[in-house]
């Protein structure tokens, strides 16, 4: 709850700024819970794999190998895994869902794929700053 309520934070004020959105932060906290929902598909699974896996057997740190980090050998590089970790399929499917729901909200303001690039920027800045902090603390 705590991560929703950051994200809506972030994503009220970059649409606010770079798309001209006006509408309160009640409004963007309800979008950002409802692209959230995402989880209640990658969590049962979660719990699935977890169910499924020998004990002690599952990577709890990448546990549905729905991202490229699936694909890495174990000994790479910390930053290059936050990077690899951060192109994950429940991660897009909730940017687009954000992108979607900002550009109902004032759909003459945020026309085209600009709600899109808006969503992805505001991501790409998450994924270089944990990027970045991988690479300085590996």
């Amino acid at each position: 709850m705590l991560v929703a309520l950051i994200v809506g934070l972030v994503m009220w004020g970059a649409y606010s700024l770079l798309g001209g959105v006006s509408t309160n932060f009640s409004t963007a906290f309800g979008i950002t819970a409802h692209a959230f929902l995402t989880g209640l598909v990658s969590s049962p699974l979660f719990i699935l794999i977890l169910f499924l896996k020998p004990f002690g057997t599952a990577d709890l740190e990448n546990p549905l190998a729905a991202n490229l980090a699936a694909i890495l050998p174990e000994d790479s590089a910390k930053w290059l895994f936050a990077l690899c970790k951060s192109v994950d399929i429940f991660t897009f499917w909730t940017l687009i869902l954000l992108a979607i729901g900002f550009a109902a909200v004032n759909p003459q303001k945020l026309k085209g794929a600009k709600p899109f690039t808006i969503a992805f920027s505001v991501w790409a800045i998450n994924v270089l700053c944990r990027v970045g902090w991988a690479f300085i603390f590996s």
